[in-house]
Formats: structure tokens, C-alpha cells, sequence
């Protein structure tokens, strides 16, 4: 496991409509470091809201997060994701942040989609999907981000990925190594 990173002071600047995720930024106010969405978390979340839909949740949790990172990591299933804002550039980048996921979690493609099915089993109560909407993020939620982006400040990188999201949710026990159990 990644060693633990020092908390520091970070403000957070958000716009009031998460559909802009696309221009979602974070400022750290010390060092005026602006640090955008990588396309891995931006279709990691899309996918997280899709998978609280489904579930008839009326937030995205963590849990939600950690199946659409699932998803974003499966090399042997991204490539049939239909995005339209997906550009032909997009995707060495993608399948690049998904080998950070698979070395993250040291899991094969096999173990992440059997690791996804669980979960689903697990979040998916009977509720029937609450609809076609962008849901908001939990306070669980929010707080993976921040700390995520922390992370991509503290590594000096401009870019917060889907791997940075995923250190977070782990290291701030969001999500647990239990949870990824698929027998």
C-alpha cells in the first residue's frame, strides 16, 4: 500500500453545476496550482453516476466511485464504452491510467470485472433507477475528491487521474480491500 501523504491546506473551488465537471478546477491558494480533470475521472464519474442510478441511490458514493474507477481500469472493457466526448487522443491516456489502476490494486482484467460484479450484487438493493440525472456527490464523496486532489498537488502533477481518486478513497477508508473481494 502507498505510504500515507501529510495533510495540507487546500481550498476547494466548485462550480455549481457538476454537469461542468469538464471545468472543474482545484486551487491550492499557497501555491496557486490549478489542477484539472484527466478523462479517467471525468468518465469514472460519469460511470459512478450511472451505477447510483442504477442502484436508486440519490447521491454518488464512494461505493459508486470505486465501480466506475473498476470500470476505467478493465482494459478489456473500456474500449466499449460510447462517450461522445471521447477524442481518438483520449485514449492512450486512458488505457495508460488504467495500468496504474490494475499495478494500484495488482489485479488482472479478469479480477476487476469479477471485483465490479460483487460490488454491483452488493449496492444494487431492489430500488428501481431513479432516472436519466446528474446526481450530486455525497459528502464522502466530496471528501475523496479533496483528498485526491491533495495527493496531485503533493506529487507536483496538474492533473488529478482516476488513480489519484482511487489512493484517496483507500487511503481514507471509503473503500476497503474487502470490498474488492469477488469469491
Amino acid at each position: 500500500m502507498p505510504r500515507p501523504v501529510n495533510r495540507i491546506l487546500i481550498s476547494l473551488s466548485r462550480l455549481a453545476d457538476d454537469n461542468e465537471l469538464r471545468k472543474w478546477h482545484h486551487v491550492d491558494t499557497l501555491s496557486s496550482m490549478v489542477v484539472s480533470l484527466h478523462k479517467s475521472v471525468q468518465l469514472a464519474w460519469a460511470l459512478a453516476n450511472n451505477e447510483a442510478q442504477i442502484a436508486g441511490d440519490d447521491q454518488i458514493m464512494p461505493i459508486h466511485l470505486i465501480l466506475g474507477i473498476l470500470k476505467v481500469g478493465d482494459a478489456s472493457t473500456i474500449s466499449d464504452i460510447i462517450d461522445p466526448s471521447l477524442r481518438e487522443e483520449d485514449w492512450p491516456g486512458l488505457l495508460e491510467e488504467g495500468r496504474r489502476i490494475r499495478q494500484y490494486l495488482e489485479m488482472s482484467d479478469d479480477h476487476l470485472q469479477r471485483a465490479r460484479k460483487a460490488i454491483r450484487l452488493r449496492v444494487r438493493n431492489g430500488q428501481h433507477p431513479i432516472g436519466n440525472i446528474f446526481l450530486h456527490r455525497s459528502n464522502e464523496s466530496l471528501l475523496a475528491f479533496q483528498y485526491a486532489m491533495e495527493l496531485a498537488v503533493l506529487a507536483n502533477e496538474e492533473i488529478l487521474s482516476a488513480s489519484h481518486l482511487l489512493q484517496a478513497l483507500f487511503e481514507r477508508d471509503f473503500i476497503s480491500t474487502k470490498m474488492l473481494a469477488c469469491d
